[in-house]
């Protein structure tokens, strides 16, 4: 086994009488695994939206804030920081909201304008096109649209 998974073995044991070949023996071993996340998993957890603190939505946050905390002086701190910390999130799920969790399809098209997004929708459609059509001098004709869709999608992204 690789090094760093040496720490999985808990018991290990050899039975030196059962033999499966010539200079092999039978070996017993527990390990206990870790259960790692999934992807599905990971991409279904809800993330507030903190960039929504803006405007008019910061003097409600700060407000729901100090009117759900009541600190005392002689409070340990380990309590303190977790109530600080679980009022902090409520109020932010409240007030700024919280992702479904489900990734989106794009994720580096944020910054695109409005002529992109349309140079995009364009291309997109003139592809189903080509994938609907069937008679063969139509689709060379809708190849041709496509490919000059193509590159001025590919012009206004750069």
């Amino acid at each position: 086994m690789r090094q760093e998974d040496r720490r999985m073995w808990m018991d290990c044991k050899v039975i030196p009488t059962e033999t499966a070949a010539a200079q092999h023996h039978l070996l017993v071993a527990d390990l206990a695994l870790k259960v790692r996340l999934t992807e599905g998993e990971r991409k279904t957890r809800p993330i507030i939206h903190w960039g929504n603190l803006k405007g008019e939505k910061i003097m409600m946050f700060r407000d729901k804030v100090n009117s759900m905390t009541s600190m005392q002086l002689g409070d340990d701190a380990n309590r303190m920081w977790e109530t600080m910390a679980t009022t902090i999130t409520t109020v932010a799920n409240e007030t700024l909201g919280v992702t479904t969790g489900k990734s989106s399809g794009h994720k580096e098209s944020w910054w695109w304008n409005e002529d992109v997004h349309t140079k995009i929708k364009d291309k997109q459609q003139s592809f189903r096109d080509l994938l609907r059509c069937t008679d063969e001098e139509e689709r060379l004709r809708v190849r041709e649209i496509y490919k000059k869709a193509k590159r001025e999608a590919k012009k206004a992204v750069t």
